[in-house]
C-alpha cells in the first residue's frame, strides 16, 4: 500500500507540475489580443481558425470560446465543470462579484508575468476556470475565452481525464511485484520443507531443514524448527526401537543358550542332573521375568495414568515395609523419613510399581551392611520421593542412560546384581505418564540418589524429607 500510494503521489505530482508549466507558458493577455484581432479581421471564420490553431499548439490545455448561448464556437462538448461555471456566470448573488470581472482568475490562482500565483480572492475558487476574458465583436456580441482548470495539485489531478489508467497500471504493477515476491517468499520454504519431508519419509532419518530456514522469524521458521525437532525425535524413537529389539534378542539368547546347554547335560542322567534342573528352572524364571517386564514396558506406551488421589506418604511407607524383608535377608537396612501428608493424582498401582522398582534397585546395589534411605519432601510445589543407596554410584555420563530399557552400567552387567535393565525404564515411563520425571545423581559422599518428582501435590510440610537427598 505504501508503494502504491507513493507511486500514485509521484505520478499525480509529476502531471500536476507538468500542467502548471504548460499554463505558465501562455499569456492570457496575448491570447485575448490574438482572438480579438482574428475576430475583427476575419469575423467568425477567422476566430474559429485562430482557436483551432491555438488548441492544436497547446493540446494539453482545455481552451474554449463560447458564445452568449454557452456553446463552443468549434462545437466541442464542454466539460461539466465549465458548464457549471457558465451557469454561475453573470449571477453575482451566487458567484459574488468576481465572476463578472473581465480579469477574474477563479479557483484561487491569478495570471502574472512570471506565471501562476495565488489569488487574492480565494473565496472564488469553485469555478474550475483559470481565465475568462470577454471578446466583443463589431456587432456588439460577446464571446468568452475560457481556459478550463484541470487541477495543479495531486488531489486535483486524481480526478482529471487520463490519470485513472496510469494509476491503475501502477497499482497493478506494484501489486504484481509484491504478490510475486510474497508467493516466492512463502512457497520457496514450503517447497524446501516438502522436499525434506519426502526425504524423511523415504527413510533418511538424518535429513533436516536448513539453518537459514530455521532462522526465519515467521511461522515458517517456527514450522521448520518444529519439523527438525520432530525428525530428531522420530530418529531417536527409531534408534530406541532398534536398540530395544536388539537388546531383547540379546537378553533372550543368553538364557536360551544356557537352557540348551543345561538340557544337554541333564539328558546324560549323571549325578549333576539336579544341578542342571535348578539352572533350567532359574533361567526359565529369568525368561518369564524378562518377557513380563518387556510386555509391561510396551503396555505403558498407550496407558493412561488414571485420576485417583494417591497418598504418597502412605504408599511409600507400604513399599518400604514390603522391601524391608528383602533388604534384611541380604544384610541391608532401610531407613525412612516420610511426610504422610503428600498426595498426587494418578494410578496407585503404577506409582507403586515405579517407586518399588527404585527401592529394589537401591537394595540390589547397596553394599552389605549399609543403609538404603527412602524419604519424601516438598520442593517448589512438587512432591519428591528420593531413594539413596551407599554403593559405588554411577559414572556421570551414564546417569541419564540408566533410565533406558536394557541399559546397565558396565560394572553392573553381572546378571546376579545388574538385573534385566528394565526396572528404571519402567519407572521413567510411569513418571512421564503422570506428568513428572525421574532423575539420578551421585551423592557428594558416595552412593546414588534417584528422585521421582510429582507435580500435583498439596498439604505438605517442607521440613520433612530425606537427609542428604539434595547433595
Amino acid at each position: 500500500m505504501i508503494l502504491i500510494l507513493g507511486g500514485a503521489v509521484a505520478v499525480t505530482a509529476t502531471v500536476a507540475w507538468y500542467r502548471i508549466s504548460l499554463i505558465s507558458d501562455i499569456d492570457p493577455g496575448e491570447m485575448l489580443d490574438g482572438a480579438a484581432s482574428a475576430l475583427r479581421s476575419h469575423g467568425m471564420p477567422g476566430l474559429k481558425t485562430w482557436l483551432g490553431d491555438f488548441v492544436n499548439a497547446h493540446g494539453d490545455l482545455d481552451i474554449y470560446i463560447v458564445n452568449a448561448s454557452g456553446e463552443d464556437i468549434l462545437e466541442r462538448p464542454l466539460p461539466e465543470h465549465v458548464v457549471q461555471w457558465l451557469a454561475l456566470d453573470g449571477m453575482p448573488a451566487i458567484a459574488k462579484d468576481g465572476s463578472n470581472h473581465a480579469r477574474y482568475w477563479p479557483y484561487g490562482y491569478d495570471w502574472s508575468p512570471s506565471g501562476i500565483t495565488e489569488s487574492h480572492r480565494p473565496a472564488f475558487n469553485r469555478s474550475h476556470l483559470l481565465a475568462n476574458p470577454k471578446i466583443i465583436a463589431a456587432d456588439g456580441s460577446a464571446y468568452t475565452l475560457l481556459v478550463a482548470w484541470f487541477g495543479a495539485t495531486p488531489v486535483d489531478v486524481l480526478g482529471a481525464d487520463g490519470i485513472t489508467i496510469p494509476l491503475v497500471l501502477i497499482a497493478l504493477a506494484v501489486s504484481a511485484l509484491i504478490c510475486w515476491w510474497l508467493a516466492r517468499y512463502i512457497s520457496a520454504p514450503v517447497t524446501k520443507l516438502q522436499h525434506v519431508a519426502r526425504t524423511l519419509a523415504s527413510g533418511n532419518l538424518d535429513t533436516r531443514a536448513d539453518q537459514q530456514l530455521c532462522q526465519r522469524r515467521d511461522e515458517l521458521g517456527v514450522l521448520a524448527k518444529d519439523f527438525n525437532e520432530m525428525a530428531s525425535r522420530l530418529r531417536a524413537q527409531m534408534i530406541s526401537k532398534e536398540m530395544l529389539i536388539r537388546d531383547i534378542s540379546h537378553e533372550l539368547r543368553s538364557p536360551l543358550t544356557r537352557l540348551r546347554v543345561a538340557l544337554g547335560l541333564a539328558q546324560r542322567g549323571d549325578d549333576t542332573l539336579g544341578l542342571q534342573l535348578e539352572r533350567i528352572e532359574r533361567d526359565i524364571e529369568r525368561l518369564d521375568a524378562l518377557i513380563g517386564q518387556t510386555l509391561q514396558l510396551s503396555r505403558l506406551s498407550g496407558a493412561k495414568p488414571g485420576s485417583e488421589n494417591v497418598e504418597l506418604g502412605q504408599l511409600v511407607s507400604e513399599i518400604v515395609e514390603d522391601a524391608r524383608f528383602e533388604a534384611d535377608a541380604t544384610g541391608r537396612h532401610i531407613s525412612e523419613s516420610i511426610a504422610l501428608d503428600l498426595s498426587a493424582r494418578g494410578s496407585g498401582e503404577l506409582l507403586r510399581l515405579a517407586i518399588g522398582n527404585v527401592v529394589r534397585n537401591a537394595i540390589r546395589f547397596a553394599p552389605a551392611g549399609s543403609n538404603v534411605d527412602v524419604g519424601t519432601r516438598l520442593e517448589g510445589g512438587a512432591a519428591i520421593v528420593a531413594v539413596r543407596d551407599h554403593g559405588p554410584g554411577v559414572p556421570e555420563p551414564d546417569l541419564e542412560r540408566i533410565f533406558e530399557a536394557f541399559y546397565r552400567v558396565a560394572e553392573a552387567r553381572d546378571r546376579d546384581s545388574g538385573g534385566i535393565g528394565l526396572g528404571l525404564a519402567i519407572t521413567a515411563r510411569i513418571m512421564a505418564l503422570h506428568g513428572g520425571g525421574a532423575k539420578a545423581k551421585n551423592a557428594a559422599d558416595g552412593g546414588l540418589i534417584v528422585e521421582l518428582r510429582f507435580p500435583a501435590v498439596h498439604g505438605a510440610t517442607p521440613n520433612h524429607g530425606l537427609a542428604g537427598a539434595s547433595a
